[in-house]
């Protein structure tokens, strides 16, 4: 399939497949950090994950308080994706930061992608919610429902840089760091790992 059609098709279904991968890894994120479910922005999150969680938790229980059923649906809508652009023939598929042909890679390479694009997808998790949350200091908002769950995701991340990085005269630089380096794990270690793969 070429042409707009094809181009519109596989922007809608790219958008649609990440956000809801998206909302899934942030429920496993909210589990693993002990966010607090009673946010309104958490039971959100909940309420649209809970009809594809609930079936899979029957067969894949979760192991040291992690959600791995949270993981393994993530794992399989990367695949999902991959394999629908494939069958429809769709020219471009995004995956991890590329794009690129779903159908001249094959199955094979689709599961060696899908754990990377996960990988992909919790870093910018973290990179847009600490981005969101500095916003919403300088704006005043951080008392807003999104300011608490993305304080609580993100804490993997800004924890261990704030116990490097001390505030300078009053400035926490330590979100600028963690950007950084968040910046440079995909730069330096993902995306040479994804090239050998595609």
């Amino acid at each position: 399939m070429t042409g707009p059609i094809a181009q519109a098709l596989s922007l809608i279904l790219n958008t649609a497949f990440y956000l809801y991968t998206l909302i899934v890894a942030v429920r496993f994120l909210m589990q693993a950090t002990r966010a607090d479910y009673y946010n309104p922005l958490a039971q959100s999150v909940v309420s649209l994950t809970n009809p594809a969680l609930k079936p899979l938790r029957r067969f894949i229980p979760s192991v040291g308080g992690f959600d791995i059923s949270a993981l393994a649906l993530c794992l399989l809508l990367i695949v999902a994706k991959l394999a629908l652009f494939s069958a429809l023939n769709l020219p471009r598929v995004d995956a991890a930061g590329f794009t690129f042909n779903a159908a001249a890679l094959g199955i094979g390479h689709w599961l060696l992608l899908a754990p990377f694009e996960l990988i992909n997808l919790f870093l910018n998790i973290f990179l847009f919610g600490i981005i969101i949350l500095a916003v919403l200091s300088w704006v005043g908002g951080a008392d807003n429902p999104v300011a608490g769950v993305l304080h609580d995701i993100t804490r993997p991340v800004t924890d261990p840089v704030r116990r490097w990085v001390k505030p300078m005269g009053g400035l926490d630089l330590s979100p600028i760091v963690a950007l950084l380096l968040i910046q440079l794990v995909k730069i330096l270690v993902l995306q040479p790992i994804l090239q050998s793969v595609l």
